[in-house]
């Protein structure tokens, strides 16, 4: 409910979500309650994910979701729903599914249609088609092997992905058509030749997922180039773990997964409100991650494949397009915001930084090429991937008053300063010489309080930090083979948390000192933790998985993890922000190839 005051409260006994981020106006909305039990025994049944789907009467749903509390109660309220007719509701619980709704006559109370739906849930053997992708990973034992294939294997999509699945039993299929006649030993090395051609397939396929307008033209390109290491994120060793494990241990059969063989491994967030809001995207668009501002009013997402922003409005859910004013591919990547709502935009393509201001839709781009340089096939002194921030995740300049990014496509940093708009290069050591600079992949980076230190991590290499005043590098860690060090995030006491994508973990890093403090195991570590968020408001740490479908919640006071599912399958995400008003977590889906996954902005309200 709403109290007089406009702010929200709740009584023990009933998830009162009220979607509104917190502004009280609802005019002829309609509450859609209910209770999710066993329809054998009429016992509640908790932790259930109720989703409520909403014609918009445009080109686009909207998803509007809650968890059931322990009494199998759920409450939505969705501002100017004025009618069932245009909604359904679906209910998901991993072991269950859903039997035919049963809705009770409409009722009036407070201005508001009141519409129950009470939902029966059966109980199933069979859990296949309701697992995320990790479920199956997880059946793999855990090595630097498994750990290296993750980090290979899901920096575009899930493992395995529905086509991978096929995949799979295909090959199985293939090598077991005479029993009788084929030698085991064969039957090993002709699944791993398979799969070694896929990889070879992949590396072709990661030139055919670059933004419209692109010069990296698969077409155009010759296979000894699409095949050559020093262009490829996995070069021939890669290639060889990769098919080694995938032939020896995945999974190849995807028809039956008993009831209990899977559970996320933390209890499901039910201790406050939990509401997620899901906005569909055009299909055509990339939105691979996103923020908020101006207080929840505003998120702004960075399409990279129609080289264009979207202005999302929280309120009249319209969508505004912004695109890159330059002539070619521009591939905007990453977005951090600054203390003025501004918006600054790393470019995967043309070798820039951008800052756009959502005021005035006005546009500034600052080139970062060196004017002895020449842009090269993945490569030059380009493909600017990540960008300075603090604990709240805004732009934080280093001591040195510069903005300081990551160039995954030369192994750099790059430092702007935006007075004189001059560059300054920095080569970053790695581990591997053999191992070319795109596939070491100079990736995430974040700075200390005091700005001296530039936290980076190679997703295939070190993690250190360069001092910008004493102009040199410290605390340089060689993390475990596979560990794959990704989106990292620094809290207000510089403690650096970092995420290892490859073997699911968590690490945890005195930022000032270079002290490494702990190591936690995620609940399910096949789930690639693509990036960690500190949230200052809760003094939590939010993990955003690619490949499980949930939300983990991290609370360091505890060591506890808790979880928070997500409504549908291929939930990819990439980045989680933290509005500084609504405390509301910010993302989107971002699978690629575009089209392959949902296209949706993401928002969740935990009250």
């Amino acid at each position: 409910m709403i109290t007089k005051n406009g702010k929200r409260s709740c009584k023990s006994a009933i998830f009162c979500l009220l979607l509104v981020f917190c502004y009280p106006s609802f005019g002829g909305d309609m509450l859609i309650d209910g209770r999710v039990f066993d329809y054998k025994t009429n016992k509640p049944i908790s932790g259930a994910l109720v989703t409520l789907v909403i014609n918009t009467k445009g080109d686009s749903l909207e998803y509007v979701s809650t968890i059931s509390d322990s009494s199998g109660r759920y409450e939505i309220a969705y501002p100017g729903l004025d009618t069932y007719k245009n909604l359904d509701v679906i209910v998901k619980k991993l072991g269950w599914e859903m039997l035919e709704k049963i809705r009770t006559p409409s009722q009036s109370k407070k201005n508001k249609a009141i519409v129950d739906f009470n939902i029966p849930l059966k109980s199933v053997m069979n859990i296949a088609d309701q697992v995320p992708a990790s479920a199956w990973l997880a059946k793999i034992p855990e090595s630097p092997e498994k750990h290296e294939t993750q980090v290979h294997c899901i920096g575009c999509h899930q493992l395995p992905a529905d086509k991978v699945k096929t995949f799979s039993e295909n090959i199985e299929a293939a090598a077991s058509a005479n029993k009788e006649k084929v030698h085991n030993k064969w039957k090993i090395q002709a699944r791993k030749e398979a799969w070694r051609s896929a990889v070879k397939y992949m590396r072709a396929k990661s030139y055919d997922i670059f933004p419209e307008g692109t010069e990296v033209d698969l077409a155009k390109i010759p296979w000894e180039s699409v095949q050559a290491p020093e262009y490829s994120l996995f070069d021939e060793k890669d290639e060889t773990v990769v098919a080694e494990l995938l032939g020896a241990y995945m999974p190849r059969d995807y028809s039956y997964m008993p009831a209990g063989d899977y559970d996320y491994g933390a209890p499901i967030y039910t201790e406050t409100l939990v509401t997620i809001f899901e906005h569909e995207l055009p299909d055509t668009s990339l939105v691979r991650e996103a923020v908020s501002l101006r207080g929840g009013r505003t998120i702004i997402g960075a399409d990279i494949q129609k080289n264009r922003l979207v202005e999302f409005d929280t309120n009249s859910h319209k969508q505004k397009w912004h695109p890159v004013p330059y002539k070619g591919s521009t591939g905007p990547h990453t977005i951090v915001p600054d203390e003025n709502d501004n918006v600054w935009v790393s470019m995967l393509e043309s070798n820039q930084l951008g800052i756009f201001n959502p005021q005035n839709s006005t546009w500034k781009l600052y080139n970062l090429m060196n004017s002895e340089s020449e842009i090269k096939l993945f490569g030059g002194e380009g493909m600017v991937h990540d960008i300075g921030f603090g604990p709240d995740y805004k732009l934080k300049k280093g001591a040195d008053e510069k903005i300081w990014m990551t160039l995954i496509g030369s192994n750099k940093l790059a430092a702007l300063n935006t007075d004189t708009e001059e560059v300054e290069y920095i080569d970053v050591p790695k581990p591997n010489k053999e191992r070319s600079n795109l596939s070491t992949a100079l990736y995430s980076l974040a700075v200390s309080g005091d700005g001296k230190c530039v936290w980076w991590g190679q997703l295939l290499g070190y993690v250190g930090c360069y001092d910008v005043v004493e102009k040199k590098f410290k605390h340089i860690y060689t993390p475990k083979s596979g560990s794959g060090p990704r989106r990292m995030s620094i809290d207000k006491n510089d403690m650096l948390w970092i995420p290892y994508y490859g073997s699911g973990e968590i690490a945890k890093i005195n930022a000032k000192t270079g002290a490494k403090i702990a190591t936690y195991n995620l609940p399910d570590r096949s789930s690639a933790p693509y990036a960690v968020t500190w949230d200052e408001y809760r003094k939590v740490l939010w993990v955003a998985t690619a490949n499980a479908d949930v939300i983990y919640r991290f609370d360091p006071s505890s060591e506890a993890f808790s979880v928070i599912p997500l409504p549908r399958k291929m939930a990819y995400l990439r980045k989680i922000d933290v509005d500084e008003k609504t405390h509301d977590l910010i993302g989107s889906y971002g699978n690629i190839p575009t089209g392959s996954g949902p296209s949706m902005l993401l928002r969740i309200s935990i009250d």
